[in-house]
């Protein structure tokens, strides 16, 4: 019978203590934060810390648009998923399926790579403001046009301008259902 003395089980311990951590940073790495802004030459960079799905906006140095991208955990590799074009934008929302867009003082829609294989601006940057508004659990998009609020498809960019509103309270519900039968923001 073999006994182990208080310090060789310590010993033990420590090692399968060493092994564990090992094993957790190899698999739990940290965001590169300095390396990304090197490597897309940003002077802003911002993680979606709400989802932690490695998302995270950027604004290049020179031109100062931002694109939105996402961290493949492991080392710098990543996947675009909003081009580095737009003045802002905002992230995609939880299982949402687009994302708002900003240029020169307009909003528009960028549908949600997660969602969509083809992935492109579904809405132009041209409106004022705009409000997702939920009917019966199904969001829709209202936009500002010339200080009137209208209906339009987030997924096709059609405007449904047959009754506008002062505010988007006041839209009447609409008569429509998104090109593709899909509503989720």
């Amino acid at each position: 019978m073999t006994y182990l003395k208080h310090s060789d089980s310590r010993h033990r311990s420590m090692m399968f203590m060493g092994f564990f951590m090992l094993i957790f940073s190899l698999t739990a790495q940290e965001f590169p934060k300095p390396q990304m802004m090197r490597k897309f030459k940003a002077d802003s960079l911002i993680l979606d810390t709400q989802k932690s799905d490695g998302s995270f906006k950027f604004r290049e140095k020179n031109s100062q648009k931002w694109g939105l991208h996402q961290w493949l955990y492991r080392g710098l590799m990543t996947r675009e998923l909003i081009p580095t074009k737009y003045d802002s934008l905002d992230f995609i929302p939880y299982n949402g399926s687009f994302t708002a867009v900003y240029q020169q003082g307009k909003v528009g829609i960028y549908l949600s790579p997660w969602v969509f294989e083809n992935a492109v601006e579904s809405v132009a940057c041209q409106y004022d403001d705009h409000e997702i508004r939920l009917i019966e659990t199904i969001p829709y998009l209202a936009v500002k046009k010339q200080d009137r609020w209208i209906w339009v498809d987030w997924q096709s960019g059609t405007e449904y301008a047959d009754a506008p509103a002062d505010t988007p309270q006041e839209l009447s519900p609409p008569n429509f259902v998104s090109s593709s039968g899909k509503n989720a923001p």
